[in-house]
């Protein structure tokens, strides 16, 4: 079975969503996944990644003045290059979906793409209807894909602090550390090969948005090393800040002994906040006092690893 001209027709009858979900269920699959838009995608995904590089490069050498002011226009720059790559699928997709070449390879896709560019003037419900079908796919698509973006975009964060004390992958730290158990971690320091947890220093894992979330890094952040969860909480690209990690996340925090690395005026914000609560929650403000500290501040305790 394919999608056909009947299926669509019938969006401009009263009848029109007892045949909608039938339509989205054709064309969900020609456009997710690993279908149009992922092909779309790896057009710009190399020269992405290579503005994105070339930023997190830029911090080599550089040190730590400055570092939170310098990571906060870093993310910044990050977002602007994720949508301007983006811009055409999420805010033109239906025309890109009636000149790009590449909808030949999907036979339901290519029917709605025949749909969308006759001029059927008498059935214009019917195409507004099917592109309301096709931008709601684009949107759930473009969300994981967002997702994903954040998730790199946090460990950039790491690595443009590690970059800017000099350090090289593989010499002074390794990444996606596998150990003896839990889930694969981060960043850890010094460089060691996988498995060697007992010369393991410091176990650093990434999330760009901390929320309850901050219960995962618990798996990546193992006994016998200094423990730090880096955040982009605060950041203006972030969809969190610090009050969104709930207090008994924090005190899981406490317990074991992670330190959160963020922004450092999103800490200040924090303390203020709990400050003005009518009744303060002192064990929390204690943790952003004594253990949050910021990117600088983490960065000037880990650089003797460079010396190593």
């Amino acid at each position: 079975m394919a999608l056909s001209y009947e299926d669509l027709l019938l969006l401009n009858t009263n009848g029109w969503q007892n045949v909608i979900q039938k339509i989205h269920g054709y064309l969900k699959p020609q456009l997710q996944n690993n279908s149009f838009i992922s092909n779309i995608k790896a057009e710009y995904q190399e020269e992405r990644k290579k503005e994105i590089i070339e930023l997190v490069d830029s911090f080599t050498n550089s040190g730590t003045e400055n570092l939170d002011a310098r990571i906060y226009n870093f993310t910044n720059q990050i977002k602007s290059i994720n949508d301007r790559h983006q811009t055409s699928l999420k805010y033109d997709i239906i025309n890109v979906i009636k000149t790009n070449t590449k909808v030949k390879q999907y036979l339901d896709l290519s029917t709605a793409r025949d749909f969308l560019t006759q001029d059927y003037s008498e059935y214009a419900l019917a195409i507004e209807r099917l592109s309301s079908v096709i931008l709601e796919i684009t949107i759930q698509s473009m969300s994981q894909g967002d997702k994903a973006n954040a998730g790199i975009a946090g460990e950039n964060i790491v690595r443009a602090i590690l970059n800017s004390l000099g350090m090289v992958k593989e010499l002074h730290y390794n990444e996606q550390y596998k150990s003896k158990s839990g889930s694969d971690t981060d960043f850890v320091l010094p460089y060691v090969e996988n498995f060697n947890d007992i010369d393991v220093d410091v176990y650093i894992a990434a999330q760009f948005s901390t929320n309850d979330r901050g219960r995962l890094a618990s798996s990546e952040l193992k006994e016998g090393g200094v423990r730090y969860l880096v955040s982009g909480n605060g950041l203006p690209v972030s969809s969190k800040v610090s009050k969104d990690i709930s207090t008994p996340i924090i005190q899981n925090f406490v317990d074991k002994k992670i330190r959160l690395v963020c922004y450092g005026k999103e800490i200040d914000r924090e303390k203020i906040r709990i400050k003005e609560m009518p009744e303060p929650e002192y064990d929390r403000l204690e943790y952003f006092e004594k253990t949050a500290v910021s990117f600088t501040t983490f960065a000037n305790k880990i650089k003797h690893f460079k010396d190593l």
